[in-house]
């Protein structure tokens, strides 16, 4: 039996890194359509912070104390950054455009 290659359009990893850890890491990322979610608590395990319904999805962010999600798309696209509390945009955004 031989391994059969097939295209792969996403593939999704559940990593609970520290800053300098992430930061190591996000250099290696390249061109890669990435998602980053930085909570205050530790994230559930057992928790779907993707679910389709908004309300639930804030919800679940608000519970685990999102403060900051950012979807960096390939290139050429728009990225997206998602807060729960304006104040944590303010600072996020700040923190990107120094």
């Amino acid at each position: 039996m031989e391994p059969t290659r097939v295209p792969v359009r996403s593939v999704t990893v559940d990593a609970l890194l520290g800053t300098s850890e992430f930061v190591e890491l996000a250099g290696k990322l390249g061109d890669a359509c990435t998602q980053v979610m930085q909570f205050r608590l530790k994230p559930r395990s057992d928790v779907n912070y993707e679910d389709a319904r908004q309300h639930v999805r804030v919800a679940r962010y608000r519970a685990a104390e999102l403060t900051i999600r950012i979807d960096l798309p390939h290139a050429r696209e728009t990225a997206l950054i998602t807060a729960v509390d304006p104040h944590e945009l303010g600072a996020a955004t700040a923190r990107l455009m120094s």
